[in-house]
């Protein structure tokens, strides 16, 4: 049973949204080309859903009533974030509402804490689509030809496992699909200790883990004397111990697809082929999903009181700020 709910404000009651169907808390990836553009809305118009902390997290366009304060926005290189949460009050009583944020690296949503407005739920069996309009997340690269922001943050997703089931030691990937991740974690490690630990199996060589793909039509390949981290297809969550799970489109791509030759092997009728995800494209997602989506992706995980982790994720935000410094 979900609920649709709608949303007061806790010192008025006026109304601020219409009923709006609760969704899981979406694990986005990075806009592809953010300096020509703004990413874009974190939730599907008319749906909500609730963060870590409690928040509620809605798409802009579903909340009315509401009055942007220009003084509280934070100074940001492009469009606006909430300073300390807030900027956003009630039209009808000015009491605080919430966040507003569409800025450079930021997804477009408005933000309401649960103790600055009212919420109404109304029972209801209805269930969001996890992707309604089936446009992204199908392959790394879309039909116009452009990464697809969607693909490549549930890449992130993965990676990011990965990397927490790792336990910060070295990992062999073992060819094919697997340096996809490969890739992207040596982008999300940049600059920092780790950067030299995701590598590829050698002939011969007896590493300590082995990263491979494990599932319909794949079998991961077997080192003596080596901890299996196997990824599979399925759900964030579903998978526990040395299994990582990869979004199912994901897997698809990484066990069938990226070794495939090119439809029409270049001829005049490959135009429309789709072609595979180059290193240096994957890498520089990495980069970018380190800064913006990995800590969000690690917020309130017991993982991250871990020495090596925490010491991990103050490097990656010391190379971060170096780079504006």
């Amino acid at each position: 049973m979900n609920v649709r709910t709608t949303f007061h404000c806790a010192r008025c009651g006026a109304v601020l949204t219409g009923a709006l169907l609760r969704a899981p808390m979406p694990r986005p990836g990075f806009q592809p080309y953010h300096e020509v553009g703004f990413r874009p809305v974190l939730m599907t118009h008319g749906t909500y859903a609730v963060d870590a902390n409690g928040t509620y997290v809605l798409a802009p366009g579903d909340v009315s009533g509401t009055r942007l304060v220009p003084e509280r926005c934070a100074d940001g290189c492009v469009g606006i974030h909430a300073e300390d949460g807030v900027n956003l009050v009630c039209a009808s009583c000015g009491a605080d509402i919430g966040g507003r944020t569409d800025a450079c690296h930021a997804w477009q949503e408005t933000r309401l804490p649960p103790e600055l407005v009212r919420a109404e739920d109304e029972p209801t069996d209805e269930e969001p689509w996890e992707n309604p309009d089936e446009a992204f997340g199908r392959a790394p690269i879309d039909d116009a030809g452009a990464l697809d922001w969607l693909w490549f943050g549930r890449l992130g997703v993965c990676a990011t496992e990965v990397l927490v089931r790792s336990e910060g030691r070295p990992v062999h990937f073992a060819g094919g699909g697997t340096l996809v991740i490969r890739d992207f974690l040596r982008g999300m490690l940049a600059e920092t200790g780790h950067a030299d630990a995701m590598r590829t199996l050698g002939p011969g060589e007896r590493p300590e883990i082995v990263c491979d793909l494990d599932g319909p039509g794949r079998a991961p390949a077997a080192v003596e004397g080596a901890r299996s981290l196997t990824v599979v297809p399925g759900a964030p969550g579903e998978a526990a111990g040395d299994e990582v799970a990869a979004h199912p489109r994901v897997w698809a791509y990484l066990a069938h697809e990226h070794d495939r030759p090119p439809r029409g092997a270049g001829r005049w009728w490959d135009e429309e082929a789709p072609r595979r995800v180059s290193p240096a494209e994957t890498y520089s997602h990495g980069r970018h999903w380190r800064c913006h989506d990995l800590p969000r992706h690690l917020a309130g995980r017991p993982e991250t009181g871990r020495p090596w982790l925490r010491a991990l994720l103050a490097e990656i935000d010391a190379a971060w700020r170096d780079r504006f410094s």
